[in-house]
């Protein structure tokens, strides 16, 4: 999994008017971003940063640089019109939720889990912080034990 992306994957919106909902980048309708489900129908699009609500006018706009054709193309367009059958904009802003843990609030507990989690190595020792020397001695020791002090071979 790309780290840089890890946090992305628990915010989501609620599309009500679309106008802050980017129709391609955002995830809104799937549990991904809509170029990633549909890439056959994103890289032809004139233009891929739109929100939702410039894709809206009574129905679905599509702009696309070429006609849309192959089979593989034409199953991504069918599955994208099923998941927008009946989606509709209202006048009312859109809203971001935040999916980890057991609230839609936003909580920085659970996101430095989800960090340590994914991207801290696994040791078999916790980390043990004496507070009585200088936090350069700390993190060397660390370093040390984890051997991963930086040095250069000449």
């Amino acid at each position: 999994m790309d780290n840089v992306n890890l946090i992305f994957i628990f915010l989501c919106c609620t599309r009500k008017y679309g106008k802050s909902t980017k129709f391609w980048a955002d995830v809104w309708l799937w549990d991904t971003p809509l170029k990633q489900k549909f890439p056959r129908l994103y890289h032809p699009d004139i233009y891929p940063d739109c929100t939702v609500h410039d894709k809206w006018n009574s129905g679905w706009i599509w702009t696309w640089s070429r006609s849309i054709n192959g089979d593989v193309s034409k199953a991504q367009l069918n599955e994208l019109s099923d998941l927008l059958g009946n989606s509709f904009l209202t006048d009312k802003d859109d809203s971001w939720i935040w999916s980890l843990g057991n609230s839609t609030v936003f909580n920085v507990k659970d996101t430095r889990n989800l960090i340590d989690d994914s991207m801290l190595p696994d040791s078999p020792t916790p980390t043990r912080w004496c507070r009585f020397i200088p936090k350069k001695v700390n993190i060397l020791i660390w370093r040390t034990l984890r051997d991963r002090v930086p040095t250069r071979w000449t």
